[in-house]
């Protein structure tokens, strides 16, 4: 076998180990956790409810602009879509707003 396979196996055998050590640390931890929460009486789901779900909490916003050839459409928010890149945005406002109008009130 040559060194550099051999190096290879190695290293394949370490990152194994590794992954091991990691998941038993994991679960000691969890374990710590939990036996934390018990002797305080802290109920695990009022922590759970906290954590991030994945999904935004941000109000959907409408849509203020489309593309008439597609008719995809943005809020405004974010990275500017590729078919209003270099555009006039106005051109595809969904309702032009009169500035003026809503001052006046």
């Amino acid at each position: 076998m040559s060194k550099y396979r051999e190096i290879l196996s190695q290293i394949d055998m370490l990152y194994t180990e590794l992954e091991t050590a990691r998941r038993q640390e994991a679960a000691l931890l969890a374990e710590q956790v939990r036996q934390a929460l018990l002797v305080s009486g802290v109920d695990l789901n009022l922590i759970l409810d906290g954590q991030a779900s994945g999904s935004s909490k941000r109000a959907k916003v409408k849509p203020k602009y489309w593309n008439p050839e597609t008719g995809t459409t943005w809020s405004g928010r974010g990275r500017t879509p590729l078919w209003l890149q270099g555009k006039n945005p106005r051109d595809y406002l969904i309702e032009p707003t009169d500035k003026s109008s809503e001052d006046s009130d």
